[in-house]
């Protein structure tokens, strides 16, 4: 695991058989894995962008938050749902943002789960600064 030549083919399965197994792997790429999946996310058939959204949430790395953000937006609304999920699992004011903008949207679903996440998010800063 690690070896970048072995990325290209991981990513190419994204949506497939055995989501969980990959999910695990892919993320063993670490922050090498973010360009290729954020692509996936912009590019992808829906149950890839899905699934890339749900690696970048197990990655948990700051850098994935503008895709993420941009996947909100996505036509299929499994991608919107699995992006603000991962948006949540990220640190930083970009994922804060564009949580916060989530409510403000258009799906039902996405909507509730950024209020949920945003409404944590101040409970643990509340608790960071008191």
């Amino acid at each position: 695991i690690g070896d970048p030549a072995g990325l290209p083919p991981l990513i190419g399965r994204l949506g497939g058989a055995d989501p969980d197994s990959l999910t695990d792997v892919i993320a063993g790429f670490g922050a090498q894995a973010i360009t290729p999946l954020t692509q996936v996310l912009s590019t992808g058939v829906p149950s890839a962008r899905r699934h890339a959204a749900e690696v970048l949430a197990s990655l948990a790395d700051p850098a994935a938050a503008p895709a993420l953000a941009d996947a909100l937006d996505d036509d299929d609304d499994g991608v919107r749902l699995a992006a603000v999920l991962a948006l949540g699992r990220l640190p930083g004011d970009t994922a804060a943002a564009a949580i916060r903008g989530a409510i403000a949207g258009g799906d039902p679903r996405v909507r509730g789960v950024a209020v949920r996440l945003a409404a944590d998010r101040g409970r643990r800063h509340a608790r960071r600064t008191s």
